[in-house]
């Protein structure tokens, strides 16, 4: 497979012997698509570790570990872009 573009099926397929395309063609017949790839979770949906809105008499929790914790949790969201416009400007006034 070397020098092979991975992103071009055909001539992956082209470069395979037949036994390789024969044992392809079973696996495919024969997996799970479920036992292959992992069902995926947005991150909007999972429930964070720790409690978004919690009451202020709790000292025992500082502001610093609540946003460690909550920044653990979050790991895996986007990245937010700067700047980011102001909707007056992405909108149209009509009055």
């Amino acid at each position: 497979m070397n020098g092979i573009d991975l992103d071009d099926a055909d001539k992956i397929w082209l470069n395979l012997t037949e036994e390789e395309r024969a044992e392809f063609k079973k696996f495919a017949q024969d997996v799970n698509i479920n036992d292959v790839i992992p069902e995926w979770t947005p991150w909007w949906t999972r429930k964070p570790d720790i409690e978004l809105v919690q009451d202020i008499t709790n000292k025992d929790m500082s502001i610093q570990t609540n946003i460690s914790k909550y920044s653990k949790a979050h790991a895996d969201q986007p990245d937010i872009l700067d700047p980011i416009p102001l909707m007056s400007s992405l909108t149209v006034s009509w009055y």
